[in-house]
């Protein structure tokens, strides 16, 4: 598993384009990613937080992927 993901300019626009955008994220060493992607403004230094603004993106994390987060509702 990559230790990390960066999205060039070019794939991310492809990943706007997509009808569905569904990311499976486990395990405590993406925790920080996570947090990132659901907490920090949306930007080029965090490029995953664009998935914030795709109308039909889901997120798939487990309790360890998301231990950094600073709310989390069940």
């Amino acid at each position: 598993m990559p230790s990390c993901c960066l999205l060039p300019a070019a794939r991310r626009a492809g990943v706007m384009k997509a009808r569905y955008a569904y990311c499976i994220v486990p395990t405590d060493k993406k925790a920080s990613a996570i947090q990132h992607t659901l907490e920090s403004p949306i930007s080029e230094e965090f490029p995953s937080t664009i998935l914030r603004k795709h109308p039909h993106a889901t997120l798939f994390i487990d309790r360890d992927s998301s231990g950094k987060l600073s709310k989390i509702s069940s």
